[in-house]
């Protein structure tokens, strides 16, 4: 063979395989989202979480006042029940931020449904920092392309 055949061969043989490389990365159809950064980014999360976090930091301001004042006073029956009452909103407070989780994911999950479709994704894999994927290539994580969406539909309603 000559030189020049052996050059075409060698250049035909790395677009070929140039091409495989492109089209395995462009062909994504198992992608990852890193769900924390997603829920923790996601507008309508960081929204509820900061009314509660108000309304928490009130009534734990009045519940601190009330236990200073009870302290020197242990004797007020009526200082007594408002402190109760308050503990029972702070504790309420609690479990509502608690439930946010619940509320984001119940509005996520058809997003992600929907997103995925639009995408021509087979698998949209979670990735939580608790095992469900270990590594993924930067190249398919998509939660910063997840979480545009979402704030957008977030937004639009």
């Amino acid at each position: 063979m000559s030189i020049n055949s052996n050059l075409w061969l060698g250049l035909v043989l790395a677009a070929v395989i140039g091409y495989l490389a492109w089209e395995r990365l462009a062909d994504r159809r198992v992608v990852f989202v890193d769900t924390i950064s997603l829920v923790e980014s996601y507008q309508m999360k960081k929204e509820l979480s900061a009314s509660l976090e108000r309304d928490f930091q009130v009534k734990k301001g009045v519940f601190d006042s009330l236990k200073t004042y009870f302290v020197l006073d242990t004797t007020n029956a009526a200082v007594r029940r408002q402190l109760f009452d308050l503990e029972q909103q702070l504790a309420q407070l609690q479990e509502d931020y608690q439930g946010i989780s619940t509320t984001v994911w119940n509005r996520i999950n058809p997003l992600l449904a929907e997103f995925g479709k639009e995408k021509g994704y087979d698998i949209i894999v979670g990735a939580n920092g608790m095992g469900t994927v270990l590594y993924g290539k930067p190249a398919i994580d998509i939660t910063q392309e997840v979480l545009d969406y979402i704030n957008k539909e977030y937004e639009a309603k």
